[in-house]
């Protein structure tokens, strides 16, 4: 089997995640003051699959059953995902006081809220597709100012990783969140995010930079010296 790697190009760095999310919020925030729709939908779709490492599939099909964002609950149900496995994903409290926003204007504007009613429709009031998201997410990330010709996948790539460091690099809770069921799959992002093996590959050499240099011991009845 052809080893795989994650280049650069496939993720957004923390600093482009961050711009990435400041433009949605923006966008989202003047879209609410005009009374435009599409940007809080949008907002609330590409932070899910950033937010949960969502397979864009995944997030096409969420249905309002599979939240639980109630007191002490901070969930979602993936169904019939990749090979038809389900599974159970935590989220942060962030991103569920975000979807509960969402809900909320889900109902001021009078979409269905049954728990078999889609979480996310389109402008057309039907079910998100995987390209439309696609698209939606291209234009965040020129607005954004992000140059990366990515897909949208990237935004699994990118909580992948983010997940990797601040769990302390616990492959086995990313593998979780994201339904991998071989831990090999995983392994990708150990190699993108192994900043104590780039850091001790830097400083390889300072060590030996640190030596001292050979010095001359003078000698009282000559003026040549010896090296020491």
């Amino acid at each position: 089997m052809q080893d795989r790697f994650l280049t650069p190009h496939k993720y957004l760095s923390p600093e482009e995640v961050a711009q990435f999310r400041r433009t949605l919020a923006v966008e989202a925030r003047n879209a609410l003051a005009r009374g435009i729709l599409a940007p809080p939908r949008d907002e609330a779709i590409l932070e899910t699959i950033l937010g949960a490492g969502l397979r864009v599939s995944e997030a096409c099909n969420l249905c309002l059953g599979d939240l639980f964002l109630g007191y002490g609950e901070q969930e979602i149900i993936i169904r019939d995902s990749k090979r038809g496995k389900s599974r159970s994903v935590r989220i942060g409290a962030e991103l569920k006081a975000l979807l509960k926003r969402f809900l909320a204007w889900k109902r001021q504007h009078g979409e269905p809220m049954t728990p078999d009613a889609p979480i996310f429709l389109s402008e057309r009031k039907g079910p998100y597709t995987t390209r439309g998201i696609q698209k939606r997410f291209k234009v965040y990330l020129k607005k954004a100012g992000i140059s990366k010709t990515c897909g949208i996948h990237a935004l699994r790539h990118s909580f992948a990783l983010l997940l990797y460091r601040s769990s302390g690099h616990n492959l086995r809770a990313v593998q979780q969140q994201l339904g991998h069921s071989s831990p090999s799959t995983t392994a990708i992002y150990a190699h993108v995010c192994d900043d104590e093996l780039r850091q001790a590959v830097d400083h390889l050499f300072d060590a030996t930079k640190s030596e001292k240099k050979p010095r001359k011991v003078w000698h009282l009845d000559t003026a040549e010296g010896e090296v020491a």
